[in-house]
């Protein structure tokens, strides 16, 4: 299955896609990449950050019409996820045009979520157009930027 996973995930979100792109609405398509931490029970009672990610389409209404998840035990550095996803993003880049979507990436604001958005996801260059970089839209998600804030003392009105 394994060996087959990457290409019947790329085939699944471009027929996402291309409903996306035919359905009515005031907004482009999108293109959605969401990456986490779970925390994974072990033996003896120990507990490890496994890693999760998420790629959906949403239609020009905002209706997700799908999602596609990827998942890894623990791992130091979680590299083997950032490989599995960024070969995921390439491949589905190099299949359409990212022009006509709105590339969003949502995350916690973690070490490694906020690591991937800054050496991956803002230097991935645009398959179709070589010489240009994608642009995505960065989200943070309110929970985790206010728990931030109260960690780190930031203003109250923030």
């Amino acid at each position: 299955m394994r060996p087959r996973r990457q290409a019947a995930q790329v085939d699944q979100v471009v027929h996402w896609l291309q409903q996306a792109r035919a359905s009515t609405g005031r907004f482009q398509p999108i293109l959605a990449v969401g990456r986490d931490g779970v925390n994974v029970p072990l033996r003896h009672g120990e507990w490890k950050e496994g890693a999760t990610a998420t790629v959906s389409v949403l239609d020009r209404r905002g209706k997700r019409l799908g999602t596609v998840y990827l998942g890894r035990m623990p791992e130091a550095g979680q590299g083997t996820l950032t490989t599995q996803l960024t070969a995921l993003l390439q491949e589905l880049l190099k299949q359409i045009d990212s022009q006509s979507l709105r590339l969003v990436y949502v995350s916690d604001d973690s070490y490694h979520p906020s690591d991937y958005y800054h050496s991956v996801l803002k230097n991935m260059q645009d398959p179709q157009r070589p010489w240009s970089t994608l642009t995505w839209i960065r989200i943070v998600d309110y929970y985790h930027a206010c728990r931030h804030c109260q960690l780190i003392g930031c203003h109250p009105d923030f």
